[in-house]
């Protein structure tokens, strides 16, 4: 993502702040382009611990209802559930509150929907798509080899889906989450 006011790269990638779970998001910037990079450093989201919830595919973006600002959509594990989270930032390392937009299946500490592609602005309305019942989710290097069969023929169909909100609504809701940063 570029940053509207200061025109940084920014470039997410998931931090594993330990060695099973705790999967949380790191950011660095370019003030040149690419040409050199910062350190990374993990995200800030106001109200959340990176020890009590695994956040997987933080898709950042422009705010197409608030120019000064970023969006990410980025699914949440947390307590057994799933959700799909809305935050908003100022500066690209510290996010507002999770918002959560709609809950989604889990599959141990990974949601089963992830964001697909950014928002797009139409007449009014600001769509984002999800892509629902990601295929694999369900199987990793720790899944034994009789669950790996039988998850490789019970997974949901995958799908892309369309979910959109006025852009009025989402200036609201921005301008009221960004007060709420310390």
């Amino acid at each position: 993502a570029r940053h509207p006011l200061d025109g940084r790269l920014l470039l997410y990638s998931r931090a594993n702040m330990a060695s099973h779970g705790q999967r949380h998001v790191q950011v660095t910037s370019s003030v040149d382009d690419g040409a050199t990079w910062s350190h990374f450093r993990p995200v800030r989201l106001e109200g959340h611990e990176p020890s009590h919830a695994d956040i997987y595919y933080f898709a950042v973006s422009r705010n197409p209802a608030h120019n000064a600002s970023l969006l990410a959509v980025y699914p949440l594990v947390q307590h057994f559930r799933g959700c799909l989270c809305l935050s908003a930032s100022l500066d690209g390392r510290r996010w507002t509150r999770p918002e959560p937009l709609m809950s989604c299946g889990i599959a141990g500490e990974r949601a089963t929907s992830h964001p697909a592609a950014g928002l797009i602005e139409r007449d009014g309305v600001i769509d984002f798509y999800v892509h629902e019942g990601v295929p694999g989710i369900y199987v990793d290097a720790s899944t034994p080899l009789s669950l790996h069969r039988f998850w490789s023929t019970h997974e949901r169909d995958s799908r892309l889906s369309r979910y959109s909100v006025t852009v009025d609504a989402l200036r609201r809701w921005t301008e009221g989450a960004l007060k709420g940063l310390s």
